[in-house]
């Protein structure tokens, strides 16, 4: 039914009611009862028929028959606007020289200033993207890699409960912050904190890969990944990126981590590792008076991996002895309730094999007899070692370090990058660089990685948001959720949810007449 169907027969009844029939207490009565009945508000019927028994009229109604506004996007005095929103687009939708690609909120900037309107009737963002889609521009994006879901893989699983547990373990004696305030929680028996450790590679070619287009040009993928730079970096919800303290005499204020560029300091191994942990730990002590420790969250990479060259390592070992496997320590096993230390290294005395490395074969024998080793190829003695207790129990050198100083190091789940808070730091920051890569040089671009660690959208109060995120996440894992799930619950979460709030009502209800008549609603 139409409005103004509504309006003529809602008139009707209200009028015939009141005068027809003597039952109703009331005019408002009747009008709040007609208005209820057509789904109408009480205010508009009690217009309606106040204008109609002084004009013994109603004025038709014109919606949809004038036009209120004239649009740029298909009004024929508008054709040049047209033209140079298309050129415009075109020629910054990929950024140059240091400049970001073109956003929606830098265009409709750049079309209120075209269209030299008012600040009250400038367009947004939202009709600027409407305007993109229906001139058939769409956002396109430069794509090189394949990406593998191991999310619910058993082994994936089981590692997540792990680190669950593991976490769950040092809570307590862990300086946070509280997840509703984001401000840092008191705890007085607090004797660490949580460091999320990482490492990134730069390249100098590595460009913005999402621009605007209308398909009538592209922008294709550099050949050249350009000069690369690889950085280490130590992120906490307490302090951010952590430095010395200023008051430190030797670095004052100086930033842990390292920055190396890779054609002249080679790429980070287990070394360079060993040494930003130490200083980290170090810096932390600075900052808290020596106070509180670390507890690193990192990932396996082979570089945080690497175990002690004496430590238990099945499957650093031959199958036959000698050769240039690790003499490697003592390990134990359990025989009739037992523990039974076990030498991975021939004796001195030994008839053929002196001091030699025994392998993986004389290994198991001894462990589990003559029968254990029948038809078995190396990667199942390696199994089968690497599932003692002894040797699952090896610490890698990281690890031992990290005891040593009174710190400690837990490793991450493959393929759960939301559960690192450093990765999703890391996307403020490789966003930054690749600004500033749309100047094309790979000169400078150390000093650019440098100068971009730390961007201005980055706060410490997104740090401890990233640091919440992926507590919600792995606890939502645990409880059996999948990442389809979690995704579909946070999306819900950021939706409004109750009432919206009551805001005070305007003296004057109506904004006929008061819109520039060049503005598209």
């Amino acid at each position: 039914m139409s409005l103004h169907l509504k309006k003529r027969l809602a008139v009707y009844v209200s009028l015939t009611q009141f005068y027809g029939y003597w039952g109703w207490q009331s005019r408002e009565v009747v009008e709040e009862f007609v208005a209820d009945l057509f789904d109408l508000k009480p205010s508009s019927v009690h217009r309606w028929c106040h204008d109609f028994e002084t004009a013994h009229y109603l004025e038709e109604d014109r919606r949809g028959k004038h036009s209120k506004v004239r649009s740029p996007l298909f009004d024929a005095e508008y054709q040049g606007f047209r033209e140079r929103f298309r050129h415009y687009v075109k020629a910054h939708s990929i950024g140059k020289d240091g400049t970001p690609n073109l956003t929606a909120d830098a265009l409709a900037e750049w079309v209120n200033s075209d269209l030299e309107l008012g600040e009250g009737d400038k367009y947004s963002n939202r009709t600027i993207l409407r305007w993109l889609h229906a001139l058939g521009f769409s956002v396109h994006s430069v794509k090189n890699t394949l990406y593998v879901d191991g999310h619910e893989r058993e082994d994936v699983v089981a590692d997540r409960e792990r680190l669950y547990k593991e976490l769950e373990e040092v809570r307590p004696s862990l300086q946070t912050v509280d997840d509703c305030t984001l401000e840092e929680a008191e705890n007085s028996a607090a004797t660490h904190i949580l460091i999320s450790q990482d490492e990134k590679i730069h390249h100098s070619g590595d460009i913005q890969r999402r621009y605007w287009s209308d398909g009538t040009f592209t922008k294709l993928r550099q050949k050249s990944l350009g000069r690369t730079v690889m950085t280490s970096d130590f992120l906490s919800e307490i302090f951010g990126f952590i430095r010395y303290s200023n008051d430190d005499p030797v670095v004052p204020g100086e930033r842990t981590g390292s920055v190396l560029d890779v054609s002249v300091d080679g790429y980070y191994n287990n070394e360079r590792c060993l040494v930003d942990f130490a200083e980290c730990s170090e810096a932390v002590k600075t900052l808290t008076d020596g106070k509180l420790g670390c507890v690193f969250l990192t990932d396996r990479s082979p570089i945080h991996c690497k175990y002690p060259e004496d430590g238990l390592n099945a499957k650093a070992m031959n199958v036959k002895p000698g050769g240039k496997q690790p003499r490697m320590r003592p390990g134990w096993y359990e025989r009739d309730g037992q523990r039974v230390v076990q030498d991975m290294v021939f004796p001195a005395d030994h008839p053929r094999y002196a001091g030699l490395p025994k392998g993986l074969r004389q290994v198991v024998i001894e462990r589990f007899g003559e029968a254990a080793v029948v038809g078995k190829k190396q990667d199942e003695l390696v199994n089968l070692l690497s599932n003692c207790d002894d040797f699952a129990s090896q610490k890698t050198l990281l690890q031992e370090e990290a005891n040593a100083r009174g710190d400690r190091v837990i490793y991450g789940v493959k393929f759960h990058p939301e559960l690192a808070p450093i990765e999703a730091a890391y996307r403020s920051i490789a966003k930054a660089i690749r600004i500033g890569n749309s100047s094309k040089s790979s000169a400078g671009f150390v000093e650019r990685v440098e100068s971009c660690q730390e961007p201005a959208d980055l706060t410490l109060l997104l740090i401890r948001k990233h640091f919440r995120s992926s507590r919600e996440y792995l606890k939502c894992y645990v409880d059996g959720m999948s990442m389809e799930e979690i995704r579909r619950l946070r999306k819900e979460r950021r939706k409004h949810r109750g009432p919206a709030p009551m805001l005070p009502a305007s003296t004057d209800h109506s904004n006929v007449g008061k819109f520039n008549r060049r503005r598209v609603v």
